[in-house]
């Protein structure tokens, strides 16, 4: 078997065992991961349980690969620095997406309730002490967000972006979305997942994406913690509701997201005219042919996990988000 072929066999294998495994985790485990009374004793069990999770669907792949490959993580992962300017850009779009994906959910979920049918967060811990706070900062806030970027970011993106790098920024997106197991948040994650692919594959770097998603996470842990779990759980879950000043208008809704949306897209450009991309030797050249075989090795994994995603979503699977 060529070395492309093995790429692509091994990228294939862990689409179909990463999903099954991490909802094994959450199956046999998930009741660690929100204690209901956050003392000393517990935060470290879902400290340690937390870690262990991701380092085994997250990172060890990653550095498994790249022992296969025999190349350098910084190198294979794209752990390459970046200029203020593209920094500044990212933080840019970043912005501008939050607040686009903030309309989407709003609106989302105005649509949904004519049906009987509300936004559900997932069932996240929130601190309610400043120790359990200052634990999840550096888990939630960093370590998770660092794995899943190693991950999604740099193994996916890696591994599959022979056969087209848009091609592996989709699917790992979708990935993305619905390794988090909440189909009210599938649309959002999907596009916040391609949003940072897109610039991982600009820039040729995935650290622009682990300074934003540390920023998203901490930010939501910190504040989650200032709120108060209850007051931050339905806030979330009946967020159609609130009184967000001039908001509740949609028509000033559809102006906001239109003008995040174009500001998005400029300053994408932007990043894009700065960047130096692609850059030659740093992606496989592949045939068509061999592209063909790649997508054999893909396709059926990444059908059986957005199935098994189907199943849970639906209740056919009784799992709890």
């Amino acid at each position: 078997m060529k070395e492309i072929e093995r790429n692509h066999l091994y990228i294939g294998g862990v689409l179909l065992l990463y999903y099954i495994i991490w909802n094994a985790i959450e199956y046999f485990l998930g009741g660690y991961f929100n204690p209901s009374v956050q003392t000393v004793s517990n935060i470290a069990i879902f400290s340690v349980i937390v870690i262990f999770s991701h380092m085994v669907t997250h990172l060890f792949p990653c550095v498994h690969y790249a022992a296969l490959r025999k190349l350098e993580i910084n190198k294979i992962f794209r752990l390459n620095s970046i200029n203020k300017k593209q920094l500044l850009l990212t933080l840019g779009i970043f912005i501008t997406f939050n607040i686009m994906a903030s309309v989407i959910i709003v609106t989302q979920d105005a649509i949904l309730k004519n049906f009987g049918i509300s936004f559900k967060m997932n069932d996240y811990i929130i601190a309610d002490n400043l120790v359990a706070c200052l634990v999840l900062v550096a888990i939630i806030g960093i370590l998770i967000p660092i794995a899943e970027e190693l991950f999604y970011r740099g193994l996916l993106l890696r591994g599959m972006e022979g056969i087209n790098p848009y091609f592996a920024i989709t699917l790992s997106a979708i990935y993305f979305a619905i390794y988090h197991n909440n189909p009210y948040r599938l649309i959002t994650l999907f596009f916040f997942a391609v949003l940072f692919g897109l610039v991982t594959h600009y820039t040729r770097s995935i650290i622009p994406g682990i300074i934003m998603h540390i920023l998203n996470n901490t930010v939501f842990v910190v504040y989650s913690y200032f709120q108060g779990k209850e007051v931050a759980t339905s806030q979330y879950n009946g967020i159609s509701e609130l009184e967000l000043l001039f908001f509740n208008s949609y028509w000033v809704l559809l102006l906001l997201f239109t003008i995040s949306a174009i500001l998005c897209v400029l300053l994408f450009n932007k990043l894009r005219g700065i960047s130096d991309y692609p850059i030659k030797g740093d992606s496989p050249c592949l045939s068509l042919e061999e592209k063909k075989r790649g997508l054999l090795f893909i396709i059926p994994p990444f059908v059986i996990s957005v199935a098994l995603f189907i199943l849970r979503a639906s209740g056919v699977i009784n799992m709890t988000y």
